[in-house]
């Protein structure tokens, strides 16, 4: 059963996992801890040229640059 911190946790956390994962925890609560669960996904890796130094300039303005 999902107690009311839980859903609280779960719509917070909601913008970085898959909307599947949050329907799931949602509907039936969060698993055990330590109990595998299968899924199928996938996966990007991307690499962006120029994209380490223009965050290291961004980063001189602060947390506003770094947004």
């Amino acid at each position: 059963m999902t107690t009311s911190a839980d859903s609280s946790l779960t719509r917070q956390l909601a913008a970085y996992i898959p909307v599947t994962l949050t329907r799931r925890i949602l509907e039936k609560g969060l698993p055990p801890v330590g109990i595998p669960h299968g899924l199928t996904a996938a996966t990007l890796f991307a690499d962006v040229s120029g994209f380490t130094a223009m965050s290291e300039e961004l980063a001189t303005d602060g947390p506003r640059g770094a947004e």
